[in-house]
């Protein structure tokens, strides 16, 4: 890391709301050419496989809850 650089705060990546809101970031860090673009796609590729977890997980949980009623 060079002088004067700081690392990126990386938001909270526990609810699909916060992943979302993680893709929106890398987003504006490129379109502002802050941010390698092909960095960018590998961030937001990782960043969509966390959030098909979550709402993966989400699913089961609510699958589960329903079974349970029956």
């Amino acid at each position: 890391m060079s002088e004067g650089k700081r690392k990126p705060r990386i938001g909270r990546l526990d609810s699909v709301g916060g992943v979302i809101t993680e893709m929106s970031r890398v987003y504006r860090l490129a379109a502002r050419d802050e941010l390698d673009d092909r960095k960018a796609a590998r961030l937001v590729g990782m960043l969509a496989e966390i959030r098909r977890a979550l709402e993966l997980g989400e699913f089961e949980d609510r699958l589960k809850a329903l079974e349970g009623r029956s």
